[in-house]
Order: C-alpha cells, then sequence, then structure tokens
C-alpha cells in the first residue's frame, strides 16, 4: 500500500507543474493575428486575408458571407455592391468563405467578425447535411473558453481541438519567450471570391451523381440522426443569437453539390426558424455550365447565384 502510495504522490509531483503550465497556456493572452496566420498553406492561406479584413482593414463590412469553400467559389463582391447600388444601396459586402466544412469555425468567424465590424447582414451557408465533426482549423483560432466549453451536444472530436489549441498556444508562448516578431504577410490574391473560368465535363459531373446514388450508404438511425445533428445547429443557434445581440439580420444560403436535394437534410425547418432561407434555384443548380467540378461553381454559375441571391436580399434591405 505504501508502495502503491508513493507511486501515486510521484504521479502528482510529476503531473502538477505540467497541468499548471497548460493552464497558464489557456489563461494567458491569445494572439489571434498570429493563430489566424499560422494556418498557412490552408485554404490558399485565407485566413491570414481574413484576420485582415476583419481586424485590420478599416473598410466597414455591412454585409458578410460565411461557410466553406462554396462561399469562397460562389460570391462575388464586387458584382453584389455593384448590383445594389443601381438600387442605391451602398452596402459593403465581404466573402469570408473559408475551406471545408465544420460549424464551429463559422461560429468563431462570425463572433471576430461581428466583434470588431458593424455587420448588418450575415449570410450563412447551409448544405446538404450538417457537418457533425469539428472543423479541423477551429481551436487553432477560437478563444480558449470556446475551446474547453463549446456547446454541450456531442464533438466527436474534442480530444484533437484540445491538442490543437495547446499546440497553437505553446506556439505563441514561445514566439512572446523569445521575443520573435513574425513579419505578417497577407495574400490578396484569390480573395475573398475565387474566379475561376474551369467548366466541368457534364459526362464526369453525370457519372459522379450516379455514383453517389448507386453506392453504398449507411443509414444513420433515429438517435444516431438526433445526436449528429444537435452539434452543428447549436452553434448555428449561437451564430444567430450573437447576431441578434449585434442587431444583425441573419439569413441562410443552401449551396448543394452538383446533383444534390433542392433542399437541405437536416436544418432547413430548423433554421427557417432563426432567420430567412434561401433555396438556390434548380435551373442554376442543374446546369453543367455553371460548374467548375460538382461541388463548386465557375464563374458563370456565381454571377447567376449571386443576380439570384441580390434579388432575393432586396426586400430585407430596405425595410433597414
Amino acid at each position: 500500500m505504501n508502495h502503491k502510495r508513493k507511486l501515486f504522490k510521484n504521479l502528482g509531483l510529476f503531473l502538477l507543474p505540467i497541468s499548471i503550465f497548460i493552464a497558464a497556456l489557456f489563461m494567458m493572452p491569445f494572439d489571434k493575428q498570429y493563430a489566424y496566420h499560422f494556418l498557412k498553406n490552408e485554404c490558399d492561406d485565407k485566413g491570414a486575408w481574413i484576420y485582415d479584413r476583419m481586424f485590420t482593414n478599416p473598410h466597414p463590412v455591412d454585409m458578410a458571407f460565411i461557410g466553406s469553400s462554396r462561399i469562397k467559389a460562389s460570391v462575388m463582391e464586387v458584382a453584389v455592391e455593384d448590383s445594389l447600388k443601381k438600387l442605391g444601396l451602398n452596402i459593403s459586402v465581404v466573402n469570408l468563405g473559408y475551406c471545408r466544412w465544420g460549424r464551429n469555425l463559422d461560429y468563431v468567424i462570425a463572433k471576430d467578425l461581428l466583434l470588431n465590424k458593424q455587420v448588418k447582414y450575415l449570410i450563412v451557408e447551409l448544405h446538404e447535411e450538417e457537418e457533425r465533426l469539428s472543423h479541423i482549423d477551429f481551436a487553432y483560432i477560437a478563444d480558449s473558453r470556446d475551446v474547453l466549453a463549446p456547446v454541450a451536444f456531442f464533438n466527436q472530436e474534442i480530444f484533437v481541438d484540445y491538442y490543437h489549441a495547446l499546440a497553437i498556444r505553446f506556439e505563441i508562448f514561445k514566439k512572446n519567450l523569445l521575443h520573435i516578431h513574425p513579419h505578417f504577410i497577407v495574400n490578396n490574391d484569390d480573395h475573398g471570391y475565387g474566379f475561376s473560368m474551369q467548366k466541368a465535363n457534364p459526362d464526369d459531373l453525370a457519372m459522379i451523381v450516379k455514383r453517389r446514388k448507386e453506392g453504398p450508404q449507411y443509414v444513420d438511425t433515429k438517435f444516431e440522426k438526433w445526436i449528429n445533428v444537435k452539434y452543428p445547429l447549436s452553434y448555428l443557434e449561437k451564430i444567430a443569437t450573437m447576431a441578434k445581440a449585434h442587431h444583425c439580420k441573419v439569413f441562410f444560403l443552401y449551396l448543394p453539390g452538383y446533383g444534390a436535394d433542392l433542399q437541405p437534410a437536416g436544418a432547413f425547418d430548423y433554421c427557417k426558424q432563426l432567420g430567412p432561407v434561401f433555396l438556390s434555384p434548380d435551373s442554376l443548380l442543374n446546369d453543367p455550365a455553371n460548374w467548375r467540378d460538382d461541388a463548386h461553381f465557375n464563374d458563370s454559375g456565381a454571377v447567376k447565384l449571386m443576380s439570384w441571391v441580390t434579388t432575393q436580399m432586396v426586400p430585407y434591405l430596405k425595410d433597414k
């Protein structure tokens, strides 16, 4: 018994300073600029550009689009601004689409945006099915509280998030300890909207849709559907609540892949309670000429989508 006590005591003495150090890392000031720039080589360095647009660039943000690379490939800011100017509406538009899915990253970007800009309209991407997993880059830029105490529902990758949060904070600690002053570079090419004249081959698109429909598919049980959708929907609710507190109107834009259902599964009915939901027209979604690949629009598709979105938004903008 004494041997076991001694073992546990030594283990505790070993772990105590490590625990204190880890706690100190999470309590120290979080360098957001370093964190966003830490995402280099991710999504064409868009993390650095997003930070600059939200925290450094003095130009206002009246309307912001948030979501995945589908937003990045669809939202032509200049086209929307020009269309609204013709209607006498001077509105600054920004495309904050960031590659891959993960509602917790949408939440972090929305939070930082609303805290730094007086946003009037926030348009959030919806996709076919809600992503049940955490975004791989979430913990690198999220505040300590948002990492350590996320939404109440199950995060299947919470320990991965803890590791990433610890890693970025250790990097910031080393930077401060060694008095390193990094030179932050912002690449303004290909941001926010990513131009592309590429056109997908219609036969390739048809083959992808066929494989998707005929391939093996796992069907979630009712309980699995319930638990898996609660996690992302909780973040959508947090975004909507936060926007309301900042006097910002929230909208949802459905951007499915080619050949997908014309209405999102699992989120549509819920999101209708949070704000207007715009379902992209099937004439746009089903035309192969509008796509660069099976998940992203090309310039032709983006132009048509922005024209349609602007039309949908105008009644809400004139009510402001």
